[in-house]
């Protein structure tokens, strides 16, 4: 898969240098149509937003129906070396007043 496609993949997207996320969106924009509703003007947003709120989010964009969240996790010297997300098939969301806060230790 390629990166940025994923909600975890999005998010060490959103974790890296900002050449480097040049470099990488003009290696995969040729191929992003393969990978569901996605387009590269689409794909810089959602990296631009997962900037600023910190995590990435998807929705329907590769499987129609899922919402994905994904953080990234990086070593002590804050280079993004994973992204953990959470799916869930759209009608599955539970109000935020119900759900359980995530904690990264």
């Amino acid at each position: 898969m390629l990166l940025g496609v994923s909600a975890g993949g999005l998010a060490l997207l959103t974790a890296l240098p900002s050449a480097l996320i040049a470099a990488i969106m003009s290696a995969i924009e040729p191929r992003l149509r393969a990978y569901g509703d996605h387009s590269a003007d689409q794909l810089r947003d959602l990296c631009a937003l997962g900037q600023r709120q910190g995590h990435a989010l998807t929705k329907n964009h590769t499987v129609p129906g899922v919402r994905a969240i994904g953080l990234p996790i990086c070593d002590v010297s804050q280079r993004p070396f994973q992204g953990p997300r959470e799916r869930k098939p759209l009608g599955e969301r539970k109000p935020l007043g119900e759900r359980k806060p995530l904690v990264m230790g």
